[in-house]
């Protein structure tokens, strides 16, 4: 019994290592991203499909090459998820829980990546749209980042007029991923508004891995982020 719970421990030990070394990097800057994936080819899909409305609760539906999407929840849901028809991504995203069917989040799936980019993430709110788009968080294989912590605001107060619109934001991996998720920022801490409406102009994508990889936070930081996405632990990457 001692030697099998010994064996258990180190396996485990291994397992748990072996995730500690996983960390995602989260950058404001383009050139700073496309730099730090040290020439890895890039493509992106601009979302020139025609007009699309996708169900509650469906998978795969098609939103690009090689690209697709998973509405998870959305029961009774009256906002759009789908695309617009003029080059744009809309969806929504919703605080409720996802067991009773109201809850909503979006799931982005690809063949496998190492770095992907948001294009002109904008909120699709009559008012206040700073304050919603900034509530919207992303999870990536375990980890949880909240939009306005990345972009660096800590309060409404921080934001101008050019908040209503996120240029760029981007992130890599240091290991491969096939999915990333839209959620509510309450997945992180609590935000206030139960719902958030926005559209996306485009989507890049790395599928090689970077060599040399980008520098990833120490150990004893990426073993916080494994399976602990309320942490809402991230690494900024300065402009």
């Amino acid at each position: 019994m001692i030697r099998i719970s010994k064996l258990a421990f180190m396996l485990a030990a291994l397992v748990f290592a072996g995730q500690a070394s996983a960390t995602v990097i989260t950058y404001t800057s383009q050139s700073s991203w496309l730099a730090a994936l040290s020439g890895a080819a890039v493509t992106t899909e601009t979302f020139d499909g025609a007009s699309s409305s996708f169900d509650e609760n469906t998978s795969d539906n098609i939103i690009g090459t090689n690209l697709t999407l998973d509405l998870i929840g959305g029961t009774n849901d009256t906002g759009p998820t789908g695309l617009t028809g003029s080059g744009q991504l809309e969806f929504e995203v919703d605080s409720s829980s996802i067991s009773s069917g109201q809850g909503l989040e979006i799931n982005i799936k690809s063949t496998v990546f190492y770095g992907f980019a948001l294009l002109n993430l904008t909120a699709n709110e009559s008012s206040d749209p700073m304050v919603n788009l900034h509530e919207i968080a992303i999870i990536i294989d375990g980890f949880g980042f909240l939009l306005s912590d990345i972009l660096g605001l800590t309060s409404p107060s921080d934001l101008s007029s050019d908040d209503a619109i996120a240029p760029f934001i981007g992130f890599i991996s240091t290991v491969e991923i096939s999915s990333f998720k839209f959620v509510h920022g309450d997945a992180i801490r609590n935000v206030t508004g139960s719902y958030e409406n926005f559209w996306l102009d485009g989507l890049s994508i790395a599928r090689s891995m970077p060599n040399p990889m980008p520098a990833s936070a120490p150990a004893t930081l990426a073993i916080f982020g494994i399976g602990l996405a309320r942490l809402g632990w991230s690494r900024r990457k300065k402009a």
